[in-house]
């Protein structure tokens, strides 16, 4: 520490943490602060579990699935894939043998 200048940085840096944390309760924010942290990062995990069951990716999901089904039926120029997905079947009607 110089006269001139007084305190160093670290000093004042380690009074004014002092000033406005006491050692302890410092000690208990940082493992308040841990533990959320903690937290969030369990429940981001569990939130992307759910992120197919979310409106807008099954609406992107379907989207996708009719483009899919469009092209299908241009490349083999049947349309016995324009079904709703819920309804084909395993015997496919426009093959005749």
């Amino acid at each position: 520490m110089s006269k001139k200048k007084g305190l160093s940085f670290e000093e004042k840096r380690s009074r004014m943490v002092d000033l406005f944390f006491e050692k302890d309760e410092r000690e208990e924010v940082m493992e308040e602060l841990t533990k959320r942290r903690a937290e969030r990062e369990v429940l981001t995990r569990e939130l992307e579990k759910y992120r197919e069951s979310d409106p807008e990716v099954l609406h992107k999901v379907r989207g996708q699935t009719s483009e899919a089904r469009e092209a299908a039926n241009r490349w083999t120029g049947q349309s016995c894939l324009s079904l709703p997905h819920r309804q084909v079947s395993l015997v496919f009607p426009c093959h005749t043998v």
